[in-house]
């Protein structure tokens, strides 16, 4: 028997690439990327807030609601 453990990113601000606290309109085009597959989901694991390995639309209108609203103000 393998057991395999994945350690889980918890997300406490989707759409933060940079774990600062905040989305930047860059980090919103990096998630748009992801979603759309162009970009690795890699390069912003603050993404994919439900960690399933892609991005939905649902997780883009997430970062974009924080970088209007701040981490804070957000979903």
């Amino acid at each position: 028997v393998t057991i395999s453990v994945v350690p889980r990113l918890t997300v406490t601000c989707p759409g933060d690439c940079g774990g600062d606290s905040s989305v930047t309109v860059e980090e919103v085009l990096t998630v748009v990327g992801v979603a759309l597959g162009s970009t690795p989901v890699t390069a912003c694991r603050a993404a994919d807030a439900d960690a399933n390995g892609s991005v939905s639309v649902d997780e883009v209108v997430a970062a974009v609601d924080h970088a209007l609203r701040g981490c804070a103000g957000g979903r």
